[in-house]
């Protein structure tokens, strides 16, 4: 079983107190250190708990634009879409992104996403980032899905990604795969 660096860096900072007041005072170098790709110029802010405060990190929210969501027929050809940051590649009943997925082109995604109205396969091997707006987006793709009786599959999240899904308390609300894995029988009776 892979270990969770993010996990083990928190267990760290309450078992040693230098380590924790260096990961307050400089979080990007230690998560970085620690094997935890932060981007240039990201800004890491930890928050501690007490007994009197407790912290609760919610996705960059998406306003009212949630109530109007709908979505368009699916592709039924190869389609890209590119941006600065982001790469959408579809092919029919699948998806492929690569690079990061920010704030500023999350909603690109959820119109992409939106398209779907089946089971879909999304492959992460190459989104170097995540923020939180994405998992908003994914979360009411996978229960628009779930309300028409199809599935959200996400295949090769990278574990700092996966770690995102896993603080944010989501990590229950998706299928998690991966190329190797042994039991892909549901690919076999695909419903594109």
């Amino acid at each position: 079983m892979r270990k969770n660096p993010l996990g083990e860096i928190i267990l760290r900072t309450c078992l040693d107190q230098a380590f924790r007041r260096e990961f307050l005072s400089n979080p990007a170098e230690v998560l970085r250190r620690e094997g935890i790709s932060v981007p240039d110029g990201m800004s890491v802010r930890i928050v501690e708990n007490t007994d009197e405060r407790f912290h609760v990190v919610l996705p960059t929210a998406l306003g009212d634009e949630t109530q109007g969501w709908s979505w368009e027929a699916p592709l039924s050809e190869s389609a890209e879409v590119h941006t600065k940051d982001l790469d959408i590649n579809w092919e029919t009943g699948s998806l492929s992104l690569s690079g990061r997925i920010t704030s500023d082109n999350a909603q690109l995604l959820r119109r992409e996403l939106d398209k779907v109205d089946k089971m879909l396969v999304i492959d992460f091997s190459e989104v170097s980032f995540m923020g939180s707006a994405a998992l908003a987006v994914l979360l009411a793709t996978q229960k628009r899905l779930n309300r028409n009786g199809q599935e959200l599959y996400l295949c090769e999240v990278p574990t700092p990604i996966k770690n995102l899904f896993h603080l944010a308390g989501m990590e229950s609300h998706f299928k998690f795969v991966s190329r190797n894995m042994k039991n892909l029988f549901w690919l076999a009776f695909p419903t594109f």
